[in-house]
C-alpha cells in the first residue's frame, strides 16, 4: 500500500489497492483517475435488462458513473482539492461524497497527481443486485483499466496505474440518480 494508503488512486492507480473497501467505512478510497482526455465512452452493458424501464435505470446509472469518472480524471490530474467541486454535487452522495472528498484532500496534501501515458478505458459496466445496500435503486459493477496511468508523487517518485473493479450503489436525490457507495478492489483483468 503507498503513503497515501488506499486513497491513493482508486480508479486507474490505486483505488482499493488490494482487498475491497466500502465507501461507506472510514476515508481511504479514492475515485476513479487519470487524464482528463483518457476516458473511454463506447462500451455497452454486458447484461441485457428485463424490461424497459431498467434499460432506461442502468443507462442512467451508467451515464451518473462515466460523467463522474470524467470529472474525477480532471481532478486527479490537477493533483487533487481542498474541497471537491461544485459538480460532484451531481453525481455524489453521502457517506460516499465524504470519501472521496477526504481522498482529493490527501492528494492534494502529499503533492500527487496523475499522469496517462495511455488510454483509461471502462472495460465493462453491468447490473448487480442492488439490494446489499438499503436504499439502492441499482447497483452496477464496473471494470476501469487504468494500467497506462501513473502517479506521481510530490518527491518524484511513481507508481503505476491499475485495473479496478468497482461496485456502485445509487439512490435517488429527488429525481436525480447519485452514488452513495462504492467498493472497490484491484483485479488482474475484467
Amino acid at each position: 500500500m503507498n503513503r497515501m494508503g488506499a486513497a491513493t488512486l482508486a480508479l486507474v492507480v490505486a483505488l482499493g489497492l488490494g482487498a475491497c473497501r466500502d465507501g461507506s467505512a472510514e476515508p481511504t478510497v479514492t475515485p476513479l483517475t487519470t487524464a482528463p482526455s483518457s476516458a473511454s465512452a463506447s462500451p455497452t452493458p454486458t447484461r441485457s435488462v428485463a424490461t424497459p424501464d431498467e434499460a432506461a435505470l442502468l443507462a442512467e446509472a451508467e451515464g451518473v458513473y462515466r460523467a463522474y469518472v470524467a470529472e474525477t480524471l480532471k481532478l486527479e490530474a490537477a493533483g487533487g482539492a481542498e474541497k471537491l467541486p461544485a459538480v460532484f454535487d451531481q453525481y455524489l452522495l453521502e457517506p460516499y461524497k465524504g470519501v472521496v472528498e477526504a481522498t482529493y484532500q490527501n492528494m492534494r496534501k502529499n503533492g500527487s497527481k496523475v499522469e496517462s501515458t495511455g488510454r483509461v478505458a471502462i472495460l465493462a459496466v453491468e447490473a448487480i443486485d442492488a439490494s446489499t445496500r438499503e436504499g439502492a435503486v441499482i447497483a452496477l459493477s464496473a471494470c476501469l483499466d487504468g494500467s497506462q496511468a501513473t502517479v506521481r508523487h510530490r518527491d518524484g517518485t511513481t507508481e503505476k496505474g491499475s485495473i479496478v473493479l468497482r461496485e456502485l450503489y445509487f439512490k435517488r436525490d429527488g429525481r436525480d440518480l447519485k452514488i452513495f457507495s462504492s467498493r472497490a478492489k484491484e483485479v488482474p483483468s475484467c
